[in-house]
């Protein structure tokens, strides 16, 4: 009777197994078909899509090109920019040096930093990584791209001329010179340069083999190219848009680059807790209040949003050309991730996309 029960459940499983591999395979068109869709619409050059689920990637797959002018496909070694989804690293690397004893998030930055922009202003470490700081954002002015910004300190000092946009903890407002002092910080309490600190207390403890500071002075030989149409014409990306901004610039606010593969894995590692305690993941994914009490819909360096009614977390980045976003639905277990390579918004593909998967879910699992 055992034998015959084993041989029985063995089956079942076989079978199991088979439904299960029918049903990515529906997935795969899925996604193929909203994704051959949005490129048509929307425009993009290259697009990839990658899901995560159960720590499996079961789904990774390009469309279009990395390289127009080539003919070269987007594949799944293509690297990318992967823009403000770097502010992820970053508060990463704050909550390790906090871990450590050497600073605490409610601490004043200019005990650490003395420069033109922090002496004028009453902010702390939490109100940079919030965004609710109130500083002048280069990324918003024309300094973002000016040719005599090449340093971290004509960066700052041309900030600081700058009027604040309200005082320390007032409201929310997206900053990304806060993340540039965040990254000032990091490298003066770890005595590091902020590349070798990602690489080594983040890229290598989570195993990451396609993940790059892009701040750094060389670039991996499979980065895509990147597009923007202008007067109805494709053109390449490069520092004469108005969006350009200099990965060596943007540094921790921005300058992550790496494939969609890694992408996907970190996100999802980060937020399980492979790097953290959960105590600290649980600091990050909570909004932040004001100074009034008000919850703002951000974290430290992550979102909590919904879709279909289920709650997710993300960042999102956009830079250069490159649109990124990688979606965890903690109680689904599961991760959505995109880039794009072209300069166009990509939220209405992002919310298909994930409606698309948390349906094919959920026939799955019924």
């Amino acid at each position: 009777m055992n034998k015959l029960l084993a041989i029985f459940l063995l089956c079942v499983f076989n079978v199991q197994a088979s439904q299960k591999q029918l049903n990515i395979e529906t997935l795969e068109a899925l996604v193929t078909q909203l994704a051959i869709e949005a490129m048509g619409e929307e425009g993009f050059v290259g697009l990839q899509t990658a899901v995560l689920y159960k720590n499996k990637l079961i789904l990774n797959k390009g469309f279009g090109f990395s390289d127009k002018e080539n003919q070269k496909p987007f594949l799944d070694n293509t690297v990318v920019a992967l823009g403000s989804n770097t502010k992820e690293f970053t508060s990463i690397a704050i909550q390790l040096l906090k871990n450590k004893g050497l600073l605490s998030i409610d601490d004043k930055i200019e005990k650490y930093l003395s420069n033109e922009l922090v002496n004028k202003y009453n902010i702390t470490i939490k109100q940079l990584l919030c965004h609710t700081s109130g500083l002048p954002d280069f990324f918003d002015d024309d300094i973002k791209y000016n040719p005599n910004i090449t340093t971290f300190n004509s960066l700052i000092s041309t900030t600081a001329k700058l009027p604040n946009s309200f005082s320390a903890g007032e409201k929310y407002e997206y900053n990304n010179t806060g993340y540039v002092l965040l990254t000032a910080l990091i490298e003066k309490l770890s005595k590091q340069s902020i590349g070798d600190f990602y690489r080594e207390n983040i890229i290598a403890p989570l195993k990451l083999t396609n993940t790059y500071y892009l701040g750094d002075t060389f670039h991996p030989i499979n980065m895509s190219k990147s597009y923007d149409e202008i007067d109805n014409k494709m053109t390449l990306f490069d520092s004469t848009h108005e969006n350009y901004s200099e990965y060596r610039i943007a540094s921790g606010a921005g300058a992550l680059g790496g494939t969609l593969t890694d992408f996907i894995r970190w996100q999802t590692a980060i937020l399980k807790g492979h790097l953290l305690p959960m105590n600290n993941i649980n600091e990050m994914v909570t909004p932040c209040t004001t100074n009034d009490g008000s919850k703002t819909k951000y974290g430290l360096a992550m979102k909590a949003r919904t879709i279909n009614d289920e709650l997710y977390y993300n960042h999102g980045g956009a830079i250069y050309g490159f649109v990124s976003d990688a979606l965890y639905f903690p109680n689904k277990e599961l991760t959505i991730a995109f880039v794009v390579n072209t300069w166009s918004n990509p939220t209405d593909f992002k919310n298909q996309l994930a409606s698309k998967v948390l349906n094919w879910l959920e026939n799955e699992n019924n």
